[in-house]
């Protein structure tokens, strides 16, 4: 299996290219615009189950903000970060 260390995604919008690229353990990608292009068109979703069962028996959200704001997705494998600004 090929490892990368930055894949890039042509006009995944128009006049934007998507990079793709490990950060510390993390997953970090961002968005090339061309100079003068609208960026409004670019939207970033994610998909989650409502809960996941801690293990405790109790329930936690998929999702929270961490205090530097940005986005923490848990999984089965491990959280996913996305940073905020």
């Amino acid at each position: 299996m090929a490892n990368y260390a930055r894949v890039k995604y042509e006009s995944v919008y128009p006049a934007a290219d998507l990079v793709s690229y490990g950060n510390q353990r993390q997953f970090d990608y961002d968005f090339v615009v061309v100079p003068g292009a609208e960026s409004s068109a670019i939207r970033v979703g994610a998909a989650a189950g409502l809960s996941r069962q801690g293990s405790n028996g109790g329930v936690k959200p998929p999702l929270r903000i961490d205090r530097n704001g940005d986005l923490v997705v848990k999984t089965d494998s491990g959280e996913v970060k996305v940073a905020c600004c």
